[in-house]
């Protein structure tokens, strides 16, 4: 039981740092289409997400950031394998194939943005339904907000 909790918590956080990475990307793409260099749109983006994404984003800031300029990709790969959650593997992926293939990063960041989205909003979903919480599309809002607040998964 003990270790069905704490991978349930792990999952829990990991899904809550790909929330807060998906929200970042968001920031990301706003700043880049402003004409924000990458490294200053990553540091406002890992400012303005919630804590569990601060602390991965703003590891990449830092390691960017101290890595000469010929390391990036090298300071990238070290990120991802310091952080397991395929969020920022995903990122990651995005951020490489800008530094290494000179690929404009601002569509990139949008496209994989989307993606990401997917991803994290199946991955609720999947969780939810493994909590007993999955309501059918045909249940109406009211169905959804009475369980939510007797906090009674639906049967």
């Amino acid at each position: 039981m003990y270790a069905g909790t704490l991978g349930d918590k792990r999952q829990e956080f990991r899904l809550k740092q790909a929330k807060d990475i998906l929200r970042g990307l968001g920031v990301v793409e706003t700043l880049l289409s402003q004409g924000k260099p990458l490294g200053d749109a990553l540091d406002d983006a890992s400012q303005a997400v919630g804590p569990d994404g601060r602390m991965v984003l703003g590891d990449l800031v830092v390691r960017l950031r101290t890595a000469p300029a010929d390391e990036a990709a090298l300071a990238v790969r070290e990120w991802t394998t310091a952080w397991d959650n395929p969020a920022v593997d995903i990122v990651a992926t995005s951020l490489l194939s800008s530094i290494e293939g000179r690929i404009e990063i601002g569509p990139l960041v949008a496209s994989l943005r989307r993606t990401l989205g997917t991803v994290v909003e199946v991955l609720s979903r999947a969780r939810a339904a493994a909590q007993g919480w999955l309501l059918s599309p045909s249940d109406d809002d009211s169905h959804r907000t009475k369980e939510a607040l007797g906090g009674r998964p639906k049967n």
